[in-house]
């Protein structure tokens, strides 16, 4: 079992990104994408500042394929970027977009949507003839070149992984090491940690759902309600769950269950087992405070909610400025959630429960079971 914060793996060699020589640099200034259908043009600063989870999720092969068939110098100094085809809801693409437009105080997504007349003519090998360019946003005054120079002064992390892909963590015990080790970590200089940048909370769960017909049948029809499929089902079900939009909600439904065993095994007798759920409600109690502090609302909503195509998954997506008040207990809220930049961190829980697909006077019901993943991450804009 690796030490280092809110891991449940075996531990790896930790590099920081690099300056210089990263993939980013060989990338055009504008990189055209057609995500799924609806078409992008971000330029190279605003899609190397993405948050990570979201990187990784629509690049799974990383950035160096969009560099694929750009040199910067050939003839004439200019070669046309290659189309990407991107699998990720563009909704949800818009709605980061926005969030970052809104830190910075330009339309961003204006930007990344040039006009009609300028959008890129793709010939048949999926390279585009841009006649135009959408503009770029200004330069912000002592914006550091990289987001990671902004934390050069920040002690000594030389033993926290600093990898791009997000760490795991789905045991109790592993938060509660996480818990740990923010509370042994020294004072930090917020100004040197900030700069002139404007930290953005991201929290992204990614919902992956089962669905178990009562009647125990796969095939056919699978209630008492004639032609109501199993496929059916699931499209009902990931209705239903799209419709639920709370954000704290299902983690506090878990968290009174875990509480609601704690009072029988403890009734039982069986304190070990009661122990370890009722320091799990604590710090799953902790994690909702902590975001709350943060800049939540108790009864936050997700800012982008879809279920995805042809899959029994939704996914969603929330960012909240960071309250930077002078309240101290938010200030330590901020100073905690500084440990997320650039390292994404990972919760995992399932839950299960019946519902009824159908209506009152034709009822459908069905077990479905959620493995809901929270991602969370700071992003500096």
């Amino acid at each position: 079992m690796a030490e280092s914060i809110i891991t449940s793996v075996s531990g790896q060699t930790a590099f920081s990104r690099p300056h210089g020589d990263s993939s980013s640099d060989f990338l055009p200034a504008q990189v055209p994408l057609n995500v799924r259908g609806r078409r992008f043009v971000l330029d190279r600063e605003t899609l190397n500042h993405l948050p990570d989870a979201l990187l990784n999720t629509m690049f799974p092969g990383g950035l160096m394929p969009l560099a694929r068939g750009y040199d910067s110098y050939a003839y004439g100094g200019y070669e046309e970027p290659e189309l990407t085809w991107v699998d990720f809801d563009p909704d949800m693409l818009e709605y980061v977009l926005q969030a970052y437009g809104q830190a910075l105080g330009i339309d961003l997504l204006a930007a990344s949507q040039p006009a009609p007349d300028a959008w890129p003519n793709y010939s048949s090998d999926g390279r585009a003839n841009i006649a135009g360019t959408p503009a770029q946003r200004p330069p912000r005054n002592n914006r550091a070149t990289d987001p990671s120079d902004s934390l050069s002064s920040v002690g000594d992390e030389s033993h926290v992984n600093t990898s791009s892909a997000a760490t795991q963590s789905t045991s109790s015990s592993a938060v509660l090491n996480y818990m740990r080790f923010v509370s042994a970590q020294p004072a930090r200089d917020d100004a040197v940690v900030y700069a002139d940048r404007s930290p953005l909370v991201v929290l992204r769960e990614e919902l992956d759902y089962f669905v178990v017909p009562a009647s125990g049948r796969t095939h056919g029809d699978i209630s008492s309600v004639a032609g109501f499929s199993l496929d059916m089902a699931k499209t009902r079900c990931g209705e239903l769950l799209a419709e639920d939009d709370s954000v704290f909600e299902p983690l506090e439904r878990t968290m009174q269950r875990n509480l609601d065993k704690w009072r029988a095994k403890s009734a039982e007798g069986a304190a070990d087992d009661a122990h370890a759920l009722q320091s799990a409600s604590i710090i799953e109690q902790q994690l909702i405070d902590m975001l709350c502090l943060a800049g939540f609302p108790r009864d936050a909503r997700w800012g982008c909610r879809r279920v995805e195509p042809s899959k029994t998954s939704v996914s969603s997506l929330l960012t909240v400025p960071l309250d930077e008040s002078a309240d101290h207990a938010r200030a330590v809220a901020a100073q905690k959630l500084l440990l997320f930049y650039k390292k994404p961190a990972r919760k995992c829980w399932w839950e299960g429960e019946d519902v009824n697909a159908g209506d009152s006077d034709h009822k459908i019901n069905l077990k479905l079971w959620c493995r809901r993943t929270w991602t969370l991450e700071l992003v500096l804009v």
